[in-house]
């Protein structure tokens, strides 16, 4: 892993992300499609390097923060503009797909996704296509 990518906690996650842009990846380490993002995420640490930071965040360790951010499946990435949540992917997804989604407007705002394009690639809050849902202790799914 890059030495771009910081490992946040729930301590330090608010003052992380509290200025400029900074994309975080909500994963766990048994999540192999966490694990598969991880290089990419690497990259785009070093490509974005003064002008997107990029973090990660454990799912399981506390847990507070992803609660906090609602993170229901994972990997889930949120960007993060000024301490404010601005976008969201949900799944693993390819090199160029990652890049492109958080791609700036000429006038400098984000770019998000639209509902025609999350319905093309299947891209909605907790469904992605490598997504893992989670099982948060104490809450029942399902019927039984």
């Amino acid at each position: 892993m890059s030495n771009l990518v910081k490992h946040l906690s729930d301590a330090d996650f608010k003052a992380s992300v509290a200025t400029g842009a900074t994309l975080v990846d909500f994963w766990a380490p048994w999540c192999g499609p966490c694990k598969a993002i991880g290089p990419v995420l690497d990259e785009l640490a070093g490509e974005y390097d003064g002008k997107l930071a990029i973090a990660k965040v454990t799912v399981d360790e506390p847990p507070a923060t992803a609660e906090a951010f609602g993170i229901m499946s994972i990997p889930t990435m949120i960007l993060f503009k000024d301490g404010k949540p601005i976008g969201k992917l949900v799944g693993a997804l390819p090199k160029a797909r990652s890049r492109n989604s958080w791609k700036e407007r000429p006038d400098g705002s984000p770019r998000r996704e639209s509902p025609h394009h999350r319905r093309q690639f299947g891209h909605r809050a907790g469904d992605g296509p490598d997504a893992h849902r989670l099982r948060r202790p104490g809450r029942h799914h399902g019927a039984g």
